[in-house]
């Protein structure tokens, strides 16, 4: 009887560390980490147009906390301005232009003179390459 009771009591303690663990553990796709974080620079930008009616010349010009400003490998997130639309770049795992799977490029787009109200645009690889040079 006394051998069940502990049985029982380390497979009580068991389930509660389980149970906590995923409860606390959350992993979020790198893709998805990114995105969010370009989603958040594009509010910003947005933010800042809209009061001095131009583009921030750097990612430095507006308040971003150091985490939003970085894709989740760590890396700068690119800013450019080309033709009044932003490009917010993610070279992927490698950092490297091009790429597959973690080493996928993301690239957003916002042009504030036509979409102010409108969401920021991802490019397909379709699209990439129609661009050229990013």
């Amino acid at each position: 009887m006394k051998s069940r009771l502990i049985y029982l009591l380390i497979i009580l303690i068991i389930l509660i560390i389980i149970a906590y663990s995923l409860g606390t553990y959350c992993v979020i796709p790198a893709r998805s980490q990114t995105v969010t974080n370009m989603c958040i620079i594009v509010r910003e930008i947005k933010t800042y147009h809209r009061k001095y009616n131009q583009l921030p010349l750097s990612l430095n010009d507006i308040a971003l906390e150091n985490c939003c400003r970085k894709d989740y490998y760590g890396k700068n997130i690119i800013y450019k301005i080309h033709d009044n639309r932003i490009y917010l770049i993610s070279y992927g795992k490698d950092g490297k232009k091009g790429g597959s799977n973690d080493c996928k490029d993301i690239v957003c787009y916002w042009y504030p003179m036509l979409e102010e109200k409108l969401s920021p645009y991802f490019l397909n690889e379709i699209e990439l390459k129609k661009l050229g040079d990013y």
